[in-house]
């Protein structure tokens, strides 16, 4: 019988420089098996259609290999008592210079704004279409778990371009983004938020996507103090839903603030003495909310008004 020759040893070096070839070997074949994602990367100048050196943009990744776009108008002016931060989230009309439009205004009162895409709407139509294209967005899946994952990215990336993340956040959506901004907050969300016109039961004269989840019916815990606002003969979006929302919520210990706009359909921010009146109700909402030492919100009184 021939003889087993033992090995020669290998040295630590060489243990070493073998598990580091090991190591790498691994993470390139890792990273050839997923898409790369782009890190927050701050954009120049903007997207189309949008125009003014006010407006900052960014993209960042979502948990998957999708993007949020993200842009932020700041406040001229604000508060004595520190900055604070609204994330405006769409609703299923897709990210428009309607919402940057929206930001404008209330940072005329004193709030940094932010504003992102939570889906890709796909391209635009035409130079005169308001849409913001947002590539390689998010599918849209309507109110569901995914959606909220995309607006998580949003917040964040909204924090990461205002320069400051202990800025004090509440976040704000309309129609079907309002309906994943209380999803959010039912799932354990820490900000205070806003919800107008939102979809929150999977029932809607717009059609339903397949596994959009009943909001309420979720609802087990308190939440972050909420304002709910809702036309009364809503034909998109039964105001019922707002109305179920808000008992639900209050069941629980939530602090809610409600208001019913009397003869208003879905497009409230489309009627400008409501818009107005939204755009009061919000900041004095988030200045109370954020900033506690101001002194209640002046919207506050009766619960519910029709």
């Amino acid at each position: 019988m021939t003889p087993v020759r033992p090995r020669p040893a290998r040295s630590r070096g060489s243990a070493r420089l073998v598990a580091a070839l090991v190591v790498a070997a691994l993470v390139a074949a890792g990273s050839a098996c997923r898409q790369p994602t782009d890190r927050f990367v701050r954009l120049d100048g903007n997207p189309e259609p949008v125009t003014g050196d006010d407006v900052r943009w960014a993209r960042a990744p979502t948990a998957t290999t999708r993007q949020v776009l993200v842009g932020l108008v700041r406040a001229a002016t604000p508060p004595a008592a520190g900055r604070e931060l609204l994330v405006l989230i769409p609703g299923s009309d897709g990210l428009s210079t309607t919402y940057v439009d929206v930001a404008r205004e209330l940072a005329t009162k004193g709030l940094d704004v932010a504003f992102g895409c939570w889906f890709d709407a796909g391209e635009r139509s035409g130079p005169d279409d308001p849409a913001i294209a947002c590539p390689d967005g998010p599918e849209f899946v309507g109110v569901q778990n995914d959606a909220v994952t995309a607006v998580d990215a949003i917040v964040e990336t909204a924090r990461r371009l205002d320069e400051d993340p202990r800025i004090p956040v509440a976040v704000y959506g309309y129609s079907r983004g309002g309906g994943v901004v209380a999803l959010r907050a039912v799932q354990g969300a820490k900000e205070p938020w806003i919800d107008v016109s939102g979809l929150v039961e999977p029932s809607s004269s717009l059609g339903i996507k397949a596994g959009e989840v009943d909001v309420v019916a979720q609802i087990k815990d308190k939440t972050p103090p909420a304002l709910l606002l809702h036309g009364d003969t809503d034909g998109a979006v039964d105001v019922g839903q707002t109305r179920r929302l808000a008992a639900a919520l209050r069941k629980v210990g939530t602090d809610v603030t409600a208001h019913e706009y009397k003869g208003a359909g879905h497009g409230l921010m489309m009627v400008p003495d409501i818009r107005a009146d939204i755009e009061r109700r919000v900041v004095a909402f988030v200045h109370a909310r954020l900033h506690p030492t101001r002194g209640p919100a002046t919207t506050r009184g009766p619960a519910t008004t029709r």
